[in-house]
């Protein structure tokens, strides 16, 4: 998806940086998970993973379309569609999806 992609990227700390997670699973201490635990409370909200919506979905999909990315954006439709099974964007943007590739194969 656009806006929440990851690239794997490499550090200079052999993929353990200094935050407390990765400190406690570096150290495998016995300690760790209460480290842990502590860690993801002070951090809850911050920590939070965010959940794409319908219309997030949607939007994204709609810019997959846009950057030509078919199969991405049918991926993020049918997920709407999972959510909302009723939600009428979701066939718009399948639609979307449908005529854009038949127009750059025809083209």
């Amino acid at each position: 998806m656009k806006n929440i992609r990851n690239k794997n990227r490499k550090n200079d700390n052999n993929g353990v940086c200094g935050c407390p997670v990765c400190q406690s699973m570096k150290e495998n201490q016995p300690e760790a998970y209460e480290k842990l635990m502590q860690f993801f409370a002070q951090e809850d909200d911050r920590m939070k993973l965010r959940v794409l919506d319908k219309d997030e979905l949607f939007y994204d999909a709609m810019e997959a379309v846009s950057d030509g990315d078919y199969g991405e954006a049918k991926e993020m439709l049918i997920r709407a569609q999972e959510i909302d099974p009723h939600y009428v964007q979701t066939y718009v943007g399948l639609t979307s999806v449908y005529h854009d590739l038949v127009i750059e194969r025809r083209g």
